[in-house]
């Protein structure tokens, strides 16, 4: 009786289809992508890598710098991270962007040519996916943004100071 017991408990206790859905910011969803989270970080994030070379370790490091700048344990069984396929460099800025269009306002605060199309760098699927090209240059600030629920993490100082 006490194998099926624990054999039970191991099943129930370990999560392989992704993370779990402990986040909730009711976050916009702009574009939705298929999910298979076939990679996990040694620090237990999970990836979905898209069939592409993903530094594994370094989604751990940032992750482990937000948490130690903010004071606050992140669970990051709840946190996913999508590597999608259809990322591209920009021609004007040299950015990794994903193919989501942005409001073009956004751009015109930023002094990018409206020429160029205004696109975002990184979005939130489903409150707890972060969706991002492989350089994860926003992946600490979106990351902020599941964690803290601060929608504009850039105008909180406190928070601003720990995504550099």
């Amino acid at each position: 009786m006490k194998p099926l017991i624990l054999t039970a408990l191991l099943i129930l206790g370990c999560n392989s289809e992704g993370p779990q859905y402990c986040y909730s910011g009711n976050y916009e969803t702009l574009k939705r992508y298929d999910l298979d989270f076939s990679a996990q970080t040694p620090g237990g994030i999970w990836v979905d890598p898209t069939g592409q070379d993903i530094d594994l370790a370094k989604i751990d490091t940032l992750t482990d710098e937000l948490e130690s700048c903010l004071g606050t344990r992140i669970n990051r069984e709840c946190i996913g991270v999508k590597i999608p396929d259809d990322w591209f460099v920009s021609e004007c800025s040299g950015e990794e962007l994903l193919p989501i269009p942005a409001p073009p306002e956004l751009c015109d605060a930023k002094g990018l040519p409206r020429d160029c199309g205004s696109y975002w760098r990184v979005e939130t699927q489903d409150d707890n996916i972060i969706v991002t090209p492989p350089g994860l240059k926003l992946y600490k600030a979106e990351l902020a943004r599941i964690v803290t629920g601060e929608n504009n993490v850039w105008v909180v100082p406190q928070i601003t100071a720990c995504l550099q």
